[in-house]
């Protein structure tokens, strides 16, 4: 069994399934933090963002437990 497979197993996931680039987070993480306040506007906006991003993560945790289920045969039982 290969190491990916492993980690899988384990509930562990690789470090290559990450879809967000770590250091444009952080390089943009900088950038906010020189930035004090902010008008209601882009705050209203950056909220958004983060419903958007809630929602988004609802869903592949969704996909996840279902490839979870099925991986360990509990969907040809239902």
């Amino acid at each position: 069994m290969n190491n990916n497979k492993r980690h899988y197993m384990d509930g562990c996931f690789c470090a290559n399934w990450v879809e967000v680039d770590v250091t444009d987070v952080q390089a943009s993480q900088e950038v906010q933090m020189l930035y004090h306040r902010k008008d209601l506007q882009t705050l209203l906006d950056e909220l958004e963002e983060i419903k958007r991003n809630i929602e988004l993560v609802n869903e592949k945790k969704i996909v996840l437990e279902n490839l979870m289920k099925f991986n360990q045969g509990e969907l040809a039982e239902s």
